[in-house]
């Protein structure tokens, strides 16, 4: 995690100060002379009555006593991020669009295959295919443990790239089916998809170089012995270049423990369809906000599942949730820390929020791939709009006060810099750990220099 100067954090602390005295909770009990034992017997009934009373005509200084739900709601009002003219999102076609593994743009955002399957009954194609297992065959013999032999054999290249682009060229009918799958599938181009007819030749350029990231990742982090093994339970198993290529992908990276991207499927579906069900009847409208976003905070070992600064940070979101802020709860990490953990910060999450605080799991939507608070975010806009959620109304991001004084003081520039645009049309801070949010649809832009974007 980056470190944000200090005199950001001093000033996010200072300009607190107020809001943190007046959202004090008043059902603190006790003072410094120990008077607020409980009273019992006569006592204890005038005073409940006198309680009772206060509740319903207001305190003594003419203020009415807010209860929680109020008292949060006054607090965190997502006025501030409300937009007049929210950006046009491009509708997504049902779930069923989001299968297999299909979602992980290096091994497939857009399968050429399935669209133009007769060009892969051609013998161009037969002989491309041929050509490529024999020369990753050649590479495993060859390159033993050099891993700039493997990265290279292993790879599509660039006479193999043009190759496949000529064998597609031909498929001007099936420009309309991919480019709609290609929306479908997470805008593999960002959100300016190629005109058709440039359309084939640029996906299948986009395929070969984010294969190449992906493979040339794995083959450098992977032990080079475990290589030839991995691709051999996938040798000869698939009757296109387009399906071999992807399967050679996801063995590498399996290989080298990095398919986190797409380890839980396209959507984590298998988390999430509780919620996936129950969404359809939400009414978005009574709510200030359609979900609650919690940032994942990974621990430091391998032996600990979830760090207590974690739990902090869902036991705040929870008081918000059940103060009816919003009907979802959205929690987001992956295997971050340390790199390569067994334990998912979202997947531990969710558990925690269903076996420890008794959240309904169609209460609770997954996020498990974001690596950094940047992702946390663009990640957010990917899931709620895959899973039906409204996108022209504002979210409620919640964490601790330092992750929120990076959010609402130092995000935006490294968005920039690391994504290439905010994921946000309006962002603001509430308090010391919650900021409101209008997200985009540049959110959808597929990442090129991420082998692990999903």
């Amino acid at each position: 995690m980056r470190q944000f100067p200090l005199l950001l954090l001093l000033a996010a602390c200072s300009a607190d100060t107020a809001k943190t005295v007046e959202a004090t909770d008043s059902s603190d009990e006790g003072s410094a002379d120990g008077s607020g034992a409980a009273d019992t017997g006569a006592d204890a009934t005038a005073d409940a009555a006198a309680d009772a009373d206060a509740a319903t005509e207001g305190s003594g200084s003419g203020e009415p006593v807010l209860t929680e739900e109020e008292r949060l709601r006054a607090l965190l009002d997502p006025a501030p991020c409300v937009v007049a003219e929210p950006l046009s999102w491009s509708p997504l076609p049902s779930m069923e669009a989001f299968a297999g593994e299909r979602r992980y743009s290096p091994l497939s955002a857009v399968s050429i295959a399935s669209a133009v399957p007769f060009l892969f009954a051609t013998p161009e194609h037969t002989a491309l295919l041929a050509d490529r297992r024999a020369r990753r065959a050649t590479a495993l013999e060859s390159c033993g443990v050099d891993i700039d032999c493997l990265r290279t054999g292993l790879s599509w290249s660039v006479e193999e790239s043009d190759r496949l682009v000529a064998i597609v060229a031909p498929a001007q009918a099936a420009v309309a089916s991919l480019r709609n799958e290609a929306l479908a599938t997470g805008y593999p181009f960002g959100l300016a998809v190629p005109p058709e007819e440039s359309f084939l030749a640029e996906l299948v350029s986009l395929q070969v170089y984010l294969q190449n990231q992906a493979i040339s990742r794995a083959v450098g982090e992977a032990d080079p012995a475990a290589i030839a093994p991995a691709l051999a339970e996938v040798a000869g198993s698939a009757a296109t270049v387009d399906a071999d290529s992807g399967l050679v992908t996801a063995a590498l990276l399996r290989a080298a423990g990095r398919d986190e991207a797409f380890r839980y499927g396209p959507d984590a579906s298998f988390e999430n369809q509780a919620a996936i069900d129950a969404i359809a009847s939400i009414d978005f409208a009574a709510y200030p906000y359609t979900a609650i976003l919690v940032p994942g905070q990974g621990p430091t070992d391998d032996t600990t599942a979830l760090n207590p600064a974690g739990i902090n940070r869902i036991n705040t979101a929870v008081a918000r949730w059940r103060a009816g802020l919003a009907p979802l709860l959205l929690v987001s990490g992956g295997h971050v820390h340390p790199d390569k953990t067994p334990f998912c910060e979202a997947i531990e999450m969710r558990r925690y929020l269903i076996d420890t605080l008794g959240i309904p799991a169609s209460a609770i939507v997954v996020d498990p791939y974001a690596r950094h608070t940047t992702t946390n975010i663009r990640n957010a806009a990917r899931i709620l709009q895959g899973v039906g959620v409204p996108m022209d109304r504002p979210i409620l991001v919640t964490s601790d006060i330092l992750q929120l004084a990076g959010i609402a003081f130092g995000l935006a520039p490294r968005c920039e810099e690391e994504l290439g645009y905010v994921p946000w049309q309006s962002l603001e801070r509430l308090d010391s750990t919650d900021v409101c949010a209008v997200l985009t649809p540049d959110s959808q832009r597929l990442d090129r220099g991420d082998s692990l974007d999903p």
